[in-house]
């Protein structure tokens, strides 16, 4: 029988959780990258297709708080689709990778992140105050852990305002992609009644013109 470890394995790191997400992320730009080439679909600003990947962008840094690392990741893989592939092969990849890029950009642009530490930093800190309240440590805090505790409040705070900012934003582009799949239902159950108004006409000229031949036979 094979020995047991001596120890449990260590759970994932906060930066192993970041990643997996990230991972996650870009595997469903791959996905969605490859759905609509296979369609011929070409990439346009404000479109449908450009709003269901902001909003699939904004959801990944609510769920890290790690917009430095998500742009990153975004930006090595824009980074080995021009070095390593055919750009001209895959324009609507690249175009996908480019719009996340500018729009990362753009949000830190606009201070949406300006005071946000690192994950590094954020984990550091926690894991100090635990070793703290793990060995038993009481009486006055000391400076350096007045400190810390003064950043994490900071942390949280930033976090929470991160947060809703983006929730009010995902709530925005939700409620448009909504309206533009029922402006597309809308237009389709249309182009059906006009096909059906369509061939009932064809139909009943056909009727009409046999009644004439009909008659004309006579």
């Amino acid at each position: 029988m094979a020995e047991l470890p001596n120890r449990l394995p260590s759970p994932p790191s906060a930066t192993d959780i970041v990643d997996g997400i990230i991972d996650t992320f870009i595997d469903k730009l791959q996905l969605i990258w490859a759905e609509n080439a296979a369609k011929g679909v070409v990439f346009t600003p404000r479109s449908r297709l450009a709003l269901e990947i902001e909003l699939a962008l904004i959801r990944v840094v609510s769920a890290t708080v790690a917009p430095e690392a998500v742009f990153t990741r975004i930006s090595s893989e824009l980074n080995y689709l021009n070095e390593k592939v055919k750009r001209d092969a895959n324009p609507l990849l690249h175009d996908i990778l480019l719009s996340c890029r500018d729009m990362m950009e753009q949000w830190k642009d606009e201070g949406w992140w300006e005071d946000l530490r690192s994950i590094e930093d954020s984990t550091r800190d926690t894991e100090d105050m635990g070793g703290r309240r793990n060995s038993g440590a009481y009486g006055t805090p000391t400076r350096e852990e007045l400190q810390r505790i003064q950043r994490l409040e900071r942390t949280m705070f930033t976090d929470h305002q991160l947060r809703s900012r983006i929730d009010a934003h995902a709530q925005m582009l939700e409620e448009s992609i909504a309206r533009m799949k029922a402006e597309e239902n809308d237009h389709g159950s249309e182009s059906g009644l006009d096909d059906e108004k369509k061939n009932a006409g064809d139909h009943g000229d056909d009727i009409d013109k046999g009644d004439e031949d009909s008659v004309n036979v006579d």
